[in-house]
């Protein structure tokens, strides 16, 4: 089970290939897909990543970005708000056998349903999408605390949207259910 970049590394476990070449290309061509732009909780991230692409160590992984990660093990999965999903060969995820849950907020605009989940259910054979009327991006997240209503607004604000608690609610009604489904097998 993984969140955003977690959703993505859920979907690599799974045996998501990687081939970042279809990312760039994707960003270039979409602008509605926010998944393509630093966020909120880290807006250097490319600065960050430029000081350190040419290092040994991030020069070898990337090398390896084709690789299979696939994990054998694995019964089923659930990715929420599954971020960079154009970064997988589409192949890869034709070929994804376990039972899958994508979840996503219907107000997601960071990586909205239509470019992401949807885009991942299209491929993926055994998979169930799951919409949460109300819920945006960071909706799944633990409630904000005082400091970080302050320290990162754009995180925390909820106005207008699901309350935070309500999401949850609507993530173990539905997450519970296919898990006791395909776990007790």
């Amino acid at each position: 089970m993984g969140f955003s970049l977690g959703g993505y590394t859920t979907l690599s476990g799974l045996g998501g290939i990687t081939n970042k070449a279809l990312f760039n290309e994707y960003c270039e061509n979409t602008v509605e897909d926010f998944s393509c732009q630093p966020q909120p909780e880290f807006l250097s991230v490319l600065e960050a990543f430029n000081a350190i692409k040419h290092t040994a160590k991030v020069q070898q992984s990337l090398t390896r970005q084709g690789n299979s990660y696939h994990v054998d093990n694995i019964k089923a999965a659930v990715a929420i708000g599954a971020a960079v999903v154009h970064a997988f060969e589409p192949a890869s995820l034709m070929a994804v056998k376990t039972p899958t849950m994508l979840m996503v907020g219907s107000e997601d605009r960071i990586a909205p349903n239509r470019y992401n989940s949807d885009y991942a259910h299209d491929l993926m054979p055994n998979s169930e999408l799951v919409v949460i009327d109300g819920a945006r991006h960071y909706s799944f997240l633990s409630e904000c605390t005082e400091h970080g209503n302050t320290a990162l607004p754009a995180l925390c604000d909820d106005t207008g949207f699901i309350r935070r608690i309500d999401a949850h609610q609507a993530v173990i009604d539905k997450v519970l259910p296919f898990l006791q489904q395909h776990l007790s097998n």
